[in-house]
This record gives C-alpha cells, structure tokens and sequence, in this order.
C-alpha cells in the first residue's frame, strides 16, 4: 500500500514580497513549461531597471570618452582601466535590477495542472508564501515498502499491477524504476519506486493505491504478533528445542499482516 504522487511536483512560491497584480490563470487550467502564472505589482522594479540601463549607458559614455583622450595622453591608462571597471560594476546592477523585474512574473517550471487558487488580486504576499500547486500528472509516481528478502528477485523495469478504491478492479500497470540504496534497520524493509502512465488522468496525487509484484513464494515462519517478547530494541520468542526444553531466541521481523508478522531471521 501506499499515496500516489505526481512524478512532477512544486507549490509556486515568490522569491520576492510584493501585491498580486496579475491572476494569469485558473484552477485545474493545464499550462505549459514558462507560461505566466502569477504577477507582482513591478512599477519599482521596472524603475530600478531603468534607473540602472541609464547608469550604465553613462559609465559607457565616460569609457568611450576617456578611450577618445587616451590618444593625446590626456588621461592615463590606470584610469580607462578604472573606468572599465565602474562599467562591470554598472553592468551588474542592470543584472541584478532585471532579475529582481524578472522575480515578479511567476512562471510555470514544467509543463502541468494548476490546483486550487485561493487568493485574490491585491493580496499582499511575502517572499516564500505558497500560492498554488502545479502537478505533472502524465505519470505518478508510486514509493512502496518491500522486504528485504525479495531485493534479490528486483530489479528495474519489473512491471507492477496498481489497484485503487476509486477505481474498482481496473488495474493500472507500472514500473520500478528505482530501489533505494539503504534497507530500513527498523523494518528490514526497501523502497521500491514505481512510476504509473496517467495520460488520462484518472489518478491523482494522494490517492491510497495497492502495488502488487509477482515474486516465487519464499518459505518463512509467519508467527502472531502476541508471541512477541521485547527487550529494548530487540524482540525475542520462545521455542521448543533439544530435548523438549523451551528456549529464548532473538528473531528479526519482516512484513506485518493484521496480527501476523514474517520472521526474517531467527
């Protein structure tokens, strides 16, 4: 079991505060990677922008100028060498003015769906407030927690049936396209991540879903989770030995089903 997610995923955030001047579309609007989303209030970046292009045209002027004297020795070549500098300096303001403009007009990353907007113009909005959700839902994708007896038997590009409540008996056909490369210590489990074609659409994110695999039956003692004994971090069940004598023994756990639970290791 485990909740579906889209491959592509991101709650659109400014990287800048400023009023909302612009709702460019609507929920559940498809939308294509760049297009516009949202739009701050600009007038003083735009300003900024402005003020910075004419202070740079002018330090461009004065290079050019101090080029023009250098012929006649009238200045010195520290000083052009100064000049140029003002104009990187110039040069950087204007970069850094058009990407505090550029800021403001919240783009779309990827191609995807937009969620709900639940905010109107003029609202006033601080650097990181998330606004809306935008999902890639062409393909979800799917984390499941697998025992670590089967990592033998995985590998990627293994096919995976899916199964939802909503949608019955019909199964979704998916892939592994990743094994995680550490085994929970807890669980003794791995994280297989299966990726699920949604072309039509019909999954979506946080959907409760089944993954089965067809692996050959393995032979393991599956015991009820009352004939537990723990001690710490360990956990203990008692079996009848030699000669009839009952024995403490350490076991390490596998999969739990209901009040059932695979021993991996005795």
């Amino acid at each position: 079991m485990g909740k579906l997610k889209a491959k592509q995923a991101v709650i659109i955030s400014p990287e800048v505060s400023g009023t909302i001047e612009r709702i460019a579309v609507s929920a559940n609007q498809d939308v294509k990677t760049g297009q516009l989303l949202i739009q701050l209030s600009d007038d003083k970046a735009k300003a900024a922008v402005a003020e910075a292009q004419a202070y740079l045209n002018d330090e461009k002027r004065k290079l050019n100028e101090f080029e023009r004297l250098r012929a006649s020795a009238a200045v010195t070549l520290t000083e052009i060498e100064g000049q140029k500098a003002s104009v990187q300096i110039a040069q950087a303001r204007l970069s850094a003015a058009k990407a505090e403009l550029s800021d403001r007009y919240l783009r779309a990353p990827f191609d995807g769906r937009i969620g709900f907007i639940d905010f109107s113009l003029g609202k006033l909005v601080n650097s990181g407030t998330e606004l809306v959700s935008l999902d890639n839902l062409n393909v979800m994708e799917l984390d499941l927690q697998v025992p670590e007896r089967y990592l033998p038997m995985i590998s990627t590009g293994m096919k995976v049936s899916v199964l939802t409540n909503a949608w019955g008996d019909r199964v979704f056909e998916g892939e592994v396209v990743g094994i995680d490369s550490r085994v929970n210590p807890d669980t003794l489990n791995l994280r297989v991540r299966i990726d699920i074609k949604n072309t039509s659409g019909e999954l979506k994110p946080g959907m409760l879903v089944q993954g089965t695999m067809q692996f050959p039956p393995i032979k393991a003692p599956i015991i009820p989770v009352q004939s537990l004994q723990y001690l710490g971090t360990k956990r203990f069940v008692y079996v009848l030995g030699e000669e009839n004598r009952v024995e403490q023994r350490e076991v390490f756990l596998g999969t739990r089903v209901g009040n059932e639970v695979v021993i991996e290791k005795v």
